[in-house]
């Protein structure tokens, strides 16, 4: 049946919530369910133009749930005024059977309604600001049933809402849960759940025994193979012992004494013994039985003791035999010894980064030969564990026949094909992970090459959608700066064919099906997406036609357009307003695209600030003189405006071609630097502020940031070098990426009799600058070699 009408949606809801409230043990798959319904979107009954969603629908129906104290306890008081008015015993029995069966019931929904939601929110559904309202209001009430309902809440989503950010609002909670068990106002048995709480944050929500909840089908078949593996395991070890009791003494020591399992020889009083009073039998002894150590060191003295006896050879027959020439195979524990032999491992020293798995993670550096990850040595170990609890098919050895064991292969490193194919097999919660690790290295150590490298590594194509979506989703309610890194990240992705257009914009419709809900706890959360997906539009990385194509679910809501402002706004922060204009113009979009039916383009173009996407032509027709140039771009940054007026001023007044000359650049670094320099100081704010104009012009292209760094100088010398001025600077330059470590270098060593003028005190200003700059190439040498 096909949900479009708001009754059949409603009837869904009514009927999953229902069973989820009444099927607690269940609750995770009907939370599932509803992440599945999720957006599900129908035309309201009365406002045919307006819509609305499975999930309001189900957030209306668990807070109504969940408020529902107040109408249990009015029926609650009724009941008992009619056990007040009942004249016979009889009819008192029956109401208060009622009584019970109905707080039986209310508090089975109460605790399936508590269960329900904290399954919601670990699947997103529901904001952590909601979790922090429902956890206050239990803890509140402070009667049995609602500090229950709180323990059996924490239990459930405890682990995901004690993080860093709410750290102190839970060890609020904490202090009230301690207090109320101490002070001893709740019952015995609500006191010991609360403390079983505590214990569990304690642990860090690890909890002692796993929920008895329904599984899958492929858990229960895992979880057979683990039993059968671990009976297997026993049986080896059974049919070890066993063999080890029918052993015979070590060569060399017949008839001595025998040692016991730990090797120590116990030492037996002797006494007489009568043989006419004991029947003896002869028995056959097989000779060639040996435990003593034999072959290379290490476990391989296992190899023979482990075997059992066998048929005696001569000593040239066991020269030749094939246990002979494969002695170290016939160790089934060779396994685990062969990472002490492997130079490989045990060499390097700390200081390296390694990409394991798709993370940065610091590891020891190899020595020498290719690299060999922790996980492939954990993957041989496993193997050799498995080779020692799977049974050989084979017929059981007879007396005076030798077991050999097969020899074990372990695994060498896995070729490019292998680890692509397990890179399809991964699950979308691997995903999601690794996505989290690689975006917090990355905002961490702020190395951009390598954090792109690492989603290379990260999955198959058809898994990265997934990385764009918990990227958004993990960097969303951080700061400026690590939003605008993240938006880097996936722009640098794109850039590289990395991701792919489509998967960027699956992401960004995942993320954006939560976003109309998510701005009741994040007014600001069409900026705080703007800020990330602009950069993938001020090169055309994506399109804005196809940009619009993901942003079409927020058309009725009128939601698209002010989110289409907010990244144009933001890119125009880099590109300037005409730039940014002219993207949009040969773009070839109009504003009715973004906005619903009906809406008035120029009331709306002029409220959101977007008149320069519909203005004429801005751009410079005649030449202004380099020393105008000069003058009105020293004034206009000593205003303190914003990058967009100094981009848009430039578009207007100077030609391409001339913002590409060293002149133009001189000027340029000059006026930006005299706009940071108050009292002889740089002001760091209005420095980093404005670094934003010089990457723009200068463009990583080394002469220009040469010739930036000759103004620089000038300007120093003009000043008198005033202490630490320079130094500043080429810190704040190198810091802000502005200016690249070869191009300091090359400024350094530069011997251009033109620019001679104040080099020699400029240079002895930054000697600290360039010192450090050497230890530390010093010290991340050793990674390369």
């Amino acid at each position: 049946m096909e949900i479009n009408t708001e009754k059949r949606l409603k009837g869904v809801i009514d009927l999953v919530f229902e069973k989820a409230i009444d099927e607690p043990s269940f609750s995770v798959a009907y939370a599932n369910m509803c992440k599945c319904l999720m957006s599900i979107k129908v035309a309201i009954q009365d406002k045919p133009n307006e819509f609305v969603n499975f999930r309001k629908l189900l957030l209306i129906q668990c807070q109504r749930e969940f408020e529902k104290d107040q109408a249990d306890q009015a029926a609650k008081e009724s009941k008992e005024k009619e056990l007040l008015e009942a004249d016979t015993e009889e009819k008192k029995a029956i109401i208060k059977i009622e009584m019970d069966v109905a707080e039986g019931k209310a508090k089975r929904r109460t605790i399936g309604n508590i269960r329900f939601i904290g399954e919601l929110f670990k699947l997103k559904m529901l904001t952590e600001n909601i979790m922090h309202d429902c956890l206050f209001k239990l803890l509140k009430a402070q009667d049995d049933d609602s500090l229950e309902c709180l323990c059996r809440l924490l239990t459930t989503i405890g682990k995901d809402i004690d993080t860093q950010k709410a750290k102190q609002r839970v060890d609020q909670y904490f202090q009230r849960m301690d207090n109320i068990v101490k002070s001893k106002k709740a019952s015995s048995r609500v006191r010991f759940l609360l403390q079983a709480v505590m214990e569990l944050r304690e642990h860090d929500w690890v909890p002692r025994r796993e929920d008895n909840n329904p599984r899958t089908l492929e858990q229960i078949h895992k979880e057979v193979d683990e039993e059968r593996r671990e009976k297997q395991i026993l049986i080896e070890k059974l049919n070890t012992q066993h063999k080890g009791q029918h052993k015979g003494p070590p060569r060399g020591r017949v008839g001595g004494p025998i040692q016991g399992d730990d090797g120590w020889t116990p030492v037996t009083k002797t006494s007489r013994i009568d043989p006419a009073k004991m029947k003896l039998s002869k028995t056959n002894m097989d000779e060639n039985i040996q435990l003593g150590p034999g072959g290379r060191p290490g476990f391989s003295g296992w190899g023979r003791g482990s075997s059992g006896g066998g048929i005696k050879q001569s000593p040239q027959d066991r020269e030749n035999s094939p246990a002979s020439a494969n002695r170290s195979a016939d160790n089934r524990y060779a396994a685990l010894s062969q990472p002490q032999d492997n130079p490989r491992i045990n060499r390097g020293g700390f200081g390296s980064r390694e990409r394991t798995g798709g993370r940065l993670t610091p590891t020891f550096r190899e020595g020498q030969g290719t690299k060999r990850s922790s996980m492939e040595d954990r993957a041989a170990a496993i193997n050799a564990v498995k080779h020692i609890a799977t049974p050989h098919p084979s017929n059981a050895p007879s007396s005076n026949q030798q077991e050999t064991p097969e020899p074990i292969k372990v695994p060498v490193a896995k070729s490019h094909d292998d680890v692509s194919s397990s890179r399809q097999t991964m699950s979308s919660l691997e995903v999601e992970k690794k996505t989290k690790s690689i975006v917090d290295e990355y905002l961490h150590i702020q190395d951009l090459k390598e954090a792109t490298l690492c989603v290379s590594e990260l999955s198959a194509s058809e898994m990265l959608h997934l990385f764009v979506s918990t990227t958004f989703n993990h960097v969303l309610e951080r700061s400026e700066k690590a939003r605008r890194q993240a938006g880097q990240l996936l722009h640098s992705c794109l850039k590289e064919k990395i991701i792919s257009k489509d998967s960027y914009i699956k992401g960004l419709k995942e993320v954006l099906e939560y976003a109309e809900d998510m701005e009741i706890d994040i007014p600001k959360i069409w900026q705080y997406l703007a800020e990330l997906i602009s950069p993938t539009i001020q090169d055309g990385s994506i399109p804005l036609k196809t940009l619009a194509n993901a942003l079409q679910s927020l058309v009725v809501s009128n939601k698209a357009g002010p989110l289409v402002a907010a990244v144009l706004h933001d890119a125009s922060h880099h590109l300037g307003h005409i730039k940014v204009g002219d993207i949009w113009k040969l773009s070839g979009m109009q504003w009715s695209s973004f906005l619903p039916s009906g809406a008035n383009e120029q009331e709306f173009l002029k409220k959101y600030n977007l008149e320069f996407t519909v203005d004429g032509d801005h751009h410079a027709h005649t030449v202004m003189p380099i020393e105008e140039i000069r003058e009105q771009l020293e004034n206009l940054l000593a205003s303190k405006v914003d990058n967009e007026v100094v981009f848009d001023w430039i578009e207007a007044h100077v030609t391409q071609d001339l913002t590409k000359t060293p002149k133009f650049i001189r000027v340029l670094m000059t006026a930006v630097c005299k706009s940071a320099i108050i009292d002889s100081k740089v002001e760091d704010s209005k420095l980093k502020h404005h670094s934003v104009v010089l990457q723009k012009y200068l463009d990583s292209h080394t002469d220009l940031e040469l010739q930036a760094l000759y103004a620089l100088q000038a300007l120093t010398h003009q000043l008198d070098h005033p202490p630490k001025m320079l130094q500043r600077f080429f810190d704040m330059l190198y810091d802000e990426d502005v200016i690249s470590e070869a191009t300091f270098n090359q400024w350094d060593l530069s011997n251009d009799n033109q620019e001679q003028e104040g080099k020699g005190v400029a240079r002895n200003s930054v000697v600290q600058f360039f010192t450090w700059l050497r230890e530390a190439d010093d010290s991340a040498s050793p990674d390369d070699t």
